[in-house]
């Protein structure tokens, strides 16, 4: 090494430290984010909490019309489940782009225009697929599964990656800060859940309680756990830039 060159030493990822960036971003965009997530997951948790009363309420009914119906309302629910779930990380990762890069800010028609809603949607359909069947047999290859790929929506989003690329990055990403990455995104998610299921099962029987519950805990759970996603992405981005 010559006398000119010099090594940049990058301190190791902390979990404190990120959780204090995503904060400060969220702080710094709550109204807009908080209210896009309850526009967004408040109607889907009405129209997921239909689907399950319905479902629920069809046991005693056979008929082959009504059970073709129900499952094409489950289609058109799901797809609007998941592109409403690509909206929204793009949208997070606009709001951290204008924060922490100095992006242009982007109105949320600008930021629909823009997604690459086919790769996301086909992304969230192949690591929902991997998890279930990793967590057929014990839920841990199921966790470790989500923990390792959650960064491909935003990958996809900011690098506009291919689906295949995303996974591998994602993967060669997160390896390294799996710990990190669990605690701040995997454990979230996975008390959402549960929080969610205790509460459904404490709403049972009113349809408005349940879709709250669903749509509420979502659009809160989400917002925060999406902007630790997209913080994360950013920051494991600019730490594996060369130089």
């Amino acid at each position: 090494m010559t006398d000119s060159e010099t090594t940049t030493v990058v301190p190791p990822l902390r979990l404190g430290g990120l959780l204090r960036t995503t904060l400060r971003t969220y702080r710094d965009h709550a109204a807009r984010v908080a209210w896009t997530a309850v526009a967004l997951y408040v109607p889907i948790g009405f129209l997921e909490a239909f689907v399950v009363d319905v479902g629920e309420g069809y046991s005693d009914r056979h008929d082959g019309f009504l059970a073709a119906l129900l499952f094409a309302f489950v289609l058109i629910v799901t797809s609007v489940s998941v592109a409403g779930d690509a909206f929204f990380a793009g949208f997070l990762d606009a709001a951290v782009g204008e924060e922490v890069h100095g992006h242009p800010r982007r109105s949320i028609p600008q930021i629909l225009r823009t997604l690459p809603y086919r790769r996301l949607i086909i992304a969230d359909f192949i690591l929902s697929f991997g998890i279930a069947t990793g967590s057929v047999a014990f839920v841990v290859p199921g966790l470790v599964l989500f923990t390792l790929f959650c960064l491909i929506g935003p990958l996809i989003n900011i690098e506009r990656l291919t689906v295949r690329q995303a996974f591998a990055r994602s993967f060669r990403l997160v390896r390294p800060v799996f710990w990190i990455t669990a605690v701040a995104v995997t454990l979230p998610v996975v008390a959402e859940h549960e929080l969610a299921h205790a509460l459904q099962v404490w709403a049972v029987g009113s349809y408005l309680l349940k879709a709250l519950v669903d749509g509420v805990l979502a659009a809160v759970v989400y917002s925060l756990v999406g902007m630790v996603e997209v913080t994360l992405a950013y920051e494991l981005i600019r730490r594996d830039q060369p130089g």
